[in-house]
């Protein structure tokens, strides 16, 4: 599984636990521009490690989530 160590605003964070829809709407909002993520967000974010966070991405997390 991937695990990611995003910091929510309600001052929360997964580190080390597994992703979740909170982690996949932080790569949507990043992706769309509306939010900014710190350098280790964006190590975790990029899940198919290409270098760039995009909705492929976002695609990725959500069907981890899923099972899919």
């Amino acid at each position: 599984s991937i695990e990611l160590c995003f910091h929510h605003s309600d001052n929360t964070d997964n580190y080390g636990k597994k992703l979740n829809i909170r982690d996949a709407t932080l790569i949507q909002k990043a992706t769309a521009g509306m939010i900014e993520l710190s350098f280790a967000q964006q190590v975790a974010a990029d899940a198919d490690f290409n270098g760039v966070i995009n909705v492929r991405d976002a695609t990725r997390a959500q069907k981890t989530i899923a099972g899919i």
